[in-house]
């Protein structure tokens, strides 16, 4: 079995582990300011929490799976 071959089955596992339903990760933000806020995007979740800190807002933070 050459090199080709053992690529070959690299592939066709890495295919496989990816077949399913996919999880979706939440964020959870809240703060007295804010409320509950759940963002679906870590940027935009990270982005949030950033502009809280910065105007020293207290937060709680907490993400989850679905």
């Amino acid at each position: 079995m050459g090199l080709g071959g053992l690529h070959c089955i690299g592939l066709h596992l890495n295919f496989a582990m990816t077949k399913g339903p996919k999880m979706k990760v939440l964020f959870q933000i809240t703060s007295k300011e804010t409320g509950k806020v759940v963002i679906r995007r870590r940027k935009i979740a990270k982005a949030l929490r950033w502009w809280l800190r910065e105007r020293g807002i207290v937060y709680d933070y907490t993400y989850f799976l679905i």
